[in-house]
């Protein structure tokens, strides 16, 4: 066997080596990426059902409970600047909602992972924000507007601070187990950050 000979098989085994490798280490990116894939996508269904139910709830507040709870709007200007407020609260949390899912939705693990990281660290940054906002200013806001629109005349003070410590205790929780499911997303690309890099 000559040389030319030998060097030829020898580059021929280097290309089968090199073709497996990167064969290899697309089924391994694909086998790492099917969590955070799965995780995403869980995500924005669970932003679109709470976006869909929210759609129910409001129907249910303003007009089934007061009918069944003996509670009554209250009339002029209080009740116009109560439907006022909560229009653009809700607006707000719902522009959020739709932004969060259409965010969560822009996720490809087909792209680059720093791609991918980017759209991450600008979802976590927007969503924490938006926790945080949303409870401390827009569930005073939207307490308020409650009672604006309907007459509560008995136990309006408690039931305010009632409503508003639990909606911010819920946004604490949220706002905790945000942080936890980012600090895991994070971890998991960072998994295949690392067999990108190699």
């Amino acid at each position: 066997m000559e040389w030319n000979e030998l060097q030829a098989m020898w580059q021929q085994y280097d290309a089968r080596i090199a073709e497996n490798t990167r064969i290899n280490k697309e089924v391994l990116k694909r086998m790492l990426s099917a969590k955070p894939e799965r995780r995403i996508n869980w995500a924005a269904w669970r932003a679109g059902t709470r976006l869909l139910v929210s759609l129910i709830v409001v129907p249910i507040t303003f007009f089934v409970l007061p009918k069944y709870a003996d509670i009554r709007f209250n009339s002029g200007i209080p009740l116009y600047i109560g439907i006022l407020l909560y229009v653009g609260g809700a607006s707000i949390t719902y522009f959020w909602a739709i932004r969060h899912v259409w965010s969560l939705r822009k996720i490809n693990f087909t792209n680059p992972i720093t791609t991918t990281r980017r759209l991450v660290t600008q979802i976590e940054n927007f969503q924490m924000k938006e926790i945080k906002i949303g409870s401390f200013m827009v569930t005073p806001i939207l307490a308020i507007c409650v009672f604006l629109i309907f007459n509560m005349r008995g136990a309006s003070i408690s039931f305010l601070l009632f409503f508003c410590v639990t909606m911010i205790a819920l946004m604490y929780l949220r706002f905790k187990k945000s942080s936890q499911w980012f600090k895991k997303l994070n971890a998991e690309l960072d998994e295949i950050e690392q067999l990108e890099k190699e």
